[in-house]
């Protein structure tokens, strides 16, 4: 990780925005640079932003953002950013806070921390994480969290000059804080309480399964008994339940059919009486039914009635039609000839009018435009007097605003004077804010912190006393089991020298081991006779397997080369024929040729006079062919047998060379195993004389079998005596273990006893101290506060005491609000009166102006005025003339009155003309129309009449007397389908009560025989009653032994469960116990010192390696004395190498000590990680030229490892060493600025 650029934005003193950029040629070409300035002037400022920019927190302050300590105090916003590399990728972390409105009293707002992945040229990029993912974002980006980048890239020498001066207490907690070994402390903790958690719930299990109740054998068999046996009662009281059931319903069936009978019986009465209600019914259906045959017909009359009347109706209204048509088209004609004289009348009247309508459209139109100018000059006036108005209107107006402003002015002015002191307040405000900030710190932080220290220490003393009150129970109970365990492992030590009989446990060991080998010899051996007897046998099959192998090998080969013979003449004959074949072939090719050789002559080709086949050619036959083709495959199945038999031979050759070489190895292998028969023979003589025991004159598998049954007795026996007292010697470890586990616990618990006295004596010592200095702190507080209430009381503001200080400092903030309020009255009011004298001056200048607005409008109205007096005179004689030549008439109306009244005759004559000819055309039609209606109706009458006649005959065919008996008959379908369904209904009722009433009397009959209901029912039902109760009783009873027995299963689960559930937690307890022993702590000390030691050996000789860079005197060791935990010595080289305490370094040497410590916790804490920027804060001061050349020089050369090293220091010495500076310079009222190469403010 590389820091590249840094951006802040008043952070504590440095107020306003800078830009430092590293990436500059003086911080590249040199490698180390200082940050200097004046004690005070904001130089770890600078560093302050790196990590709140990153982490949104720095080293000297936890968490920003809740509270803002780090803000400028005049200030309402502050900012921080970083841009960085990291594995070659660039990013920029910014944070930002402001207070509301940006004031400096305003609320704090919520905080805005970003990351941003950049480009390559570092313009633009994309958010990767916001808010409170950006510190892990960072750390995983860069592999450095908050104390990783702290101990790596920011090195605070005075840590570890306090880590030298402090005490055993301070120095383990300081180096937890460098080395980051808290976790261990915690893990010691978190040990402590799982081994007390698990003790208590072992214990709880315990008490549990003690509490869990379960029946023996026999009550368990009892209650199994006698569940049977009610069971069994059960069974029969069931069975005859059954019986009694079926019986009752018998009598129950029985007695609803006897009362079904009687109201079967009623039914069939009520039936009967609504079969005679329907009997009009009936007759109303046939009478419909005989109507609805002929009723098409009466309906098809019916409609030729309407028919003709409709024709009559017709017929009717066109005779009236054509009459009022005959009278309109006379009057039409008359119409025409009127409409046509007044046109002619029309078209004179306009012939005349066109004589004197030229003159008066020319005085129109002078008249038209005078009126115009008139009406401008008209407008013009009214504009002016409209204007004029406004101009009085405004000035008046203006005159009561100024009036008014004036009045405020005065007012303002005279707060202005008597506030003159509220113009001051900023500069008090800070004050005040700040002497405020020191008694919140005093009370929120030194006090807070030391009553929270002083509670925690009250119930730490109560805790430690209750603990070392169970600790001494514990301590008196241990000291018991003590004097018991003693007692029986005397006890265990007679019954161990009974069993021994004066040998000691390794006489006997000696001799089972000894019996062992002779054991193990003797299996050796046999297993060597039996390697050697299977090895033989393999031996013999091998040579009998050659044997056969060389046989078949002969015969083969005999095989083939009477294969190879017949191959070679069958090869001949093959050839041969193959050779007459081509010739023939050959022939043919030159069949022209060959008809022309002659007998005697040479042969053009050969040169031969003899021409054979000059005429012919040799005969050759599909016979010839086949046998050709035989010869062939003959041949082909030679050659691949003989190929076959050839591998064959091959394989064979090889099997037999394998089996000569398997033949030489057993043969070896035998001669060794003989070999090494004798030696196995040789060591069993030699053991059986080391026990004494005479040899064998015969060495065979037998002999050495029996040998080995006699040794394995005798082992037997004497493991048996080891098995017993190994037994008993573990039970004695046992004891032993148990008495050392009990005494080491009552050592512990006297030593944990004068601890916990010692621990309560100093924690009572730190709480009266404690309890001192915060009563001295309350004192401290009280009097600031008194003080700055008397300063707030001088600028009017009352602040209420309250008992509680918290509340107390809240009204002092409060009254810090009051003053900035009336600051920003002040302004706000001065404001006001600048504004107020603006708008005077304004008011004013808007007079004056519409003054002389108001006067020029004056002379416009009075020129204006006249030129409408002369206009209005010649427009006048205008209209005279025109008036005498055509009145007040308007030409263009009266010319368009005329056209109009012309083009209106003309159309209404076309429109008479039109309607004249329709009247004619509907005339014509209409008489057309009636002709055809009179025809028709002369048709339809004729039909009506014979049909008619067909349906009166009908009616008395059907036996209607007329057409009203019909119509009466007639139903609508609907209701005639509702009384058919009626009459079905009632017909269906019949036949379903006639089947119920015999099945009944059917089952009447039936029942009556049946034996079981000559009993008496009431007996019986009694009976039923009795045996439910019965039922009942036994099954409670049954219920509550099933219950009993479930819940002895249950509990026996239950206490199964609980018992592995009491193992699994004891194996538990058995390992944080172990655990415990070995790390924890209540305090977590132990384990965290043995750490804290390891991490300081590391650190050390990181340290050391560094120090070689710096001093070639003086190297680092963890000091040896006991009574010095986690301290170090300096072993000084240049004095024989002797060790002395830090302590008694001098101010330069603790420093370089410091500084190596500092260069190693870097190393440490970026393990895996490149650190390419490194910032090292204080120190220096103390070193003389040549030390302080030394340290730089070693710094320096860090550039070569890629760092760019940043010194802040005010000596002045260092200053001329390093060349690129950035210099903080203090400025007034408490500010800073800051100055240097790669600087910049904006």
């Amino acid at each position: 990780m590389k820091v590249l650029r840094v951006e802040l934005s008043n952070l504590n003193s440095l107020r306003g925005t800078f830009n430092i950029d590293f990436t500059d040629e003086a911080f590249t070409s040199s490698g180390i640079f200082a940050i200097t300035g004046p004690t005070g002037a904001g130089k770890s400022t600078i560093l302050d932003a790196i990590c709140l920019a990153l982490y949104s927190k720095t080293p000297r302050l936890n968490d920003v953002g809740s509270t803002n300590e780090i803000m400028t105090r005049s200030e309402g916003t502050c900012m921080a950013r970083v841009i960085f590399e990291s594995a070659h990728k660039y990013y920029l972390a910014s944070f930002e806070q402001h207070r509301s409105r940006n004031k400096m009293g305003g609320a704090l707002q919520n905080k805005t921390h970003l990351l941003i992945e950049l480009d390559k040229d570092l313009k633009g990029g994309k958010d990767i994480a916001s808010g409170r993912n950006v510190p892990n974002k960072v750390a995983e980006i860069t592999g450095l969290d908050f104390d990783k980048f702290t101990k790596s890239m920011l090195l605070a020498q005075g840590n570890f000059a306090n880590f030298l001066k402090s005490n055993d207490n301070e120095r383990s907690e300081l180096l937890e804080k460098l080395t980051g070994t808290a976790i261990y402390s915690q893990i010691s903790q978190f040990v402590y309480q799982k081994d007390k958690e698990a003790k208590l719930l072992l214990e709880s299990l315990k008490e549990s399964l003690e509490h869990i109740e379960i029946l023996n054998e026999a009550e368990l068999k009892e209650k199994e008994n006698a569940v049977n046996e009610i069971t069994e009662k059960v069974k029969l009281l069931e069975k005859e339940n059954q019986y009694l059931y079926t019986t009752l319903n018998k009598f129950t069936e029985f007695n609803k059919a006897k009362n079904s009978a009687q109201a079967l019986n009623l039914e069939q009465e009520s039936l009967s009486a609504k079969f005679t209600e329907f009997k009009p019914k009936e007759i109303k259906i046939y009478n419909a039914q005989q109507a609805n045959l002929i009723k098409n017909d009466y309906f098809s009359l019916k409609d030729k009635e309407k028919s003709i009347q409709e024709l009559n109706d017709d017929i009717e209204f066109l005779n009236t039609t054509l009459s009022a048509l005959k009278e309109n088209k006379n009057t039409l004609e008359t119409d025409l000839k009127s409409k046509n004289a007044a046109f002619l009348k029309q078209k004179e009247k306009a012939a005349a009018f066109k004589k004197v309508s030229d003159k008066v459209i020319e005085l129109d139109a002078k008249i038209e435009a005078g009126t115009s100018e008139l009406n401008q000059l008209q407008n013009s006036q009214e504009n002016l007097i409209e204007k004029e108005n406004i101009c009085k209107k405004s000035i008046e107006n203006n005159n009561k605003s100024l009036l008014k402003l004036q009045c405020e002015h005065k007012k303002l002015s005279e707060y202005l004077k008597e506030h003159i002191i509220d113009a001051t307040l900023p500069e008090v405000i800070s004050v005040l804010q700040n002497k405020l900030e020191q008694i919140n710190t005093l009370f929120y932080k030194d006090l807070t912190d030391k009553v929270q220290e002083s509670s925690a220490l009250d119930t730490a003393i109560k805790k430690l006393s209750e603990e070392n009150e169970k600790n001494t129970v514990s301590l008196e109970k241990n000291e018991t089991e003590l004097k018991k365990l003693n007692d029986k492992e005397q006890s265990v030590n007679t019954q161990l020298a009974a069993l021994l009989e004066g040998k000691s446990v390794q006489e006997y060991r000696q001799s089972a081991e000894n019996y062992s080998a002779l054991i193990n010899a003797s299996d050796k051996l046999l297993d060597a006779y039996k390697k050697h007897n299977q090895d033989s046998s393999k031996l013999n099959e091998l040579i009998l397997g050659i044997s056969k192998l060389t046989q078949n090998q002969s015969e083969i080969s005999q095989l083939l080369k009477d294969k190879s013979n017949e191959q070679l003449l069958l090869q001949k004959d093959l050839k041969l024929k193959e050779t007459l074949f081509t010739l023939k072939q050959k022939a043919m090719t030159f069949d022209e040729q060959r008809h022309q050789l002659k007998e005697g002559e040479p042969c053009p080709l050969c040169g031969s006079t003899v021409h054979p086949y000059a005429s012919d050619l040799i005969p050759w036959t599909d016979k010839d062919e086949i046998e050709l083709n035989n010869l062939k495959e003959r041949y082909e199945a030679l050659e691949k047998d003989s190929r076959t038999q050839n591998i064959q031979l091959i394989k064979i050759s090889g099997d037999i060379e394998h089996k000569d070489k398997q033949k030489q190895t057993l043969q070896t292998e035998i001669a060794n195993q003989q070999t090494v028969i004798e030696e196995k023979e040789k060591t069993l003589l030699k053991l059986l004389s080391i026990l004494n025991i005479k040899g064998i004159d015969v060495y065979n598998e037998s002999n050495i079998s029996d040998l080995k049954d006699k040794f394995s007795f005798s082992l037997s026996h004497i493991q048996n005596i080891i098995k017993n007292v190994d037994n008993i010697n573990d039970e004695k470890q046992k004891l032993l273990n148990q008495i050392s586990k009990i005494q080491t616990q009552v050592n512990t618990q006297r030593q944990q006893s004068a601890v916990i006295n010692t621990e309560i004596n100093e924690k009572s010592s730190r709480h009266t101290v404690l309890n001192n200095e915060i009563s001295y702190l309350k004192q401290e507080i009280d009097e600031k506060c008194h003080v700055l209430s008397h300063e707030f009381s001088n600028h009017r503001v009352k602040i209420d005491k309250n008992e509680r200080f918290d509340e107390y400092l809240k009204n002092f903030t409060s009254a810090i609000s009051v003053l900035q309020n009336k600051n920003d009255d002040y302004k706000k009011n001065q404001q006001k009166e600048e504004i107020c004298r603006q708008k005077i001056a304004e008011k004013q200048s808007i007079n004056d102006a519409e003054t002389a607005k108001l006067h020029l409008i004056a002379t416009q109205l009075n020129d204006i005025t006249k030129e409408h007096a002369k206009k209005d005179q010649m427009l006048s004689l205008v209209k005279e003339e025109r008036f005498n030549l055509f009145g007040n008439n308007n030409v263009k109306t009266y010319q368009t009155e005329l056209d109009e009244a012309l083009v209106n005759l003309e159309g209404a004559i076309k429109q008479i003309a039109n309607n004249l000819q329709n009247i004619s055309s509907h005339l014509a039609q209409t008489e057309g129309s009636l002709t055809v209606k009179e025809k028709n109706r002369l048709l339809l009458s004729t039909q009506y009449s014979i049909d008619k006649n067909a349906f009166t005959n009908a009616l008395q065919a059907h036996q209607f007397l007329n057409v009203a008996d019909f119509e009466h008959a007639l139903i609508d379908d609907k209701d005639l389908n509702v009384l058919i369904n009626e009459q079905k209904h009632l017909q269906n009722l019949l036949l379903s009560l006639t089947t119920k009433i015999t099945e009944n009397q059917k089952l009447i009959d039936a029942m009556s025989d049946d034996p079981d209901l000559k009993q008496n029912e009431e007996e019986l039902t009694l009976k039923l009653q009795n045996n439910k109760a019965a039922l009942n009783k036994l099954s409670e009873q049954k219920g509550y032994l099933r219950s009993v027995i479930e819940k002895h299963f249950d509990n026996a689960k239950k206490f199964a469960e609980k018992a592995k559930e009491y193992k699994k937690q004891e194996e538990l307890y058995t390992r944080y116990h172990r655990l415990c022993t070995l790390i924890g702590t209540a305090d977590g000390k132990k384990y965290r010192k043995f750490v804290q030691n390891i991490s300081l050996e590391y650190l050390i000789s990181l340290a050391n390696h560094e120090m070689t860079k710096l001093t070639d005197r003086y190297k680092l060791c963890v000091s040896d004395d006991e009574k010095r935990p986690l301290e170090i010595d300096v072993i000084d080289l240049y004095q024989f190498s002797s060790h002395r305490p830090t302590s008694n370094l001098s101010g330069g040497e603790t420093f370089l000590v410091s500084l190596a410590l500092a260069l190693g916790l870097s190393k440490m804490a970026s393990q895996n990680v490149q650190v390419n920027s490194l910032f090292l804060d204080e120190g220096f001061g103390t070193l003389d030229d040549e030390a302080l050349e030394s340290a730089l020089d070693t710094l320096a050369s860090l550039q070569k490892e890629g760092k760019l090293i940043g010194v802040i220091s005010h000596v002045a010495k260092l200053k001329e060493r390093i060349r690129t500076q950035i210099e903080v310079q203090k400025l007034a009222g408490g500010y800073s600025t800051i100055k240097g190469s790669g600087c910049t403010r904006k």
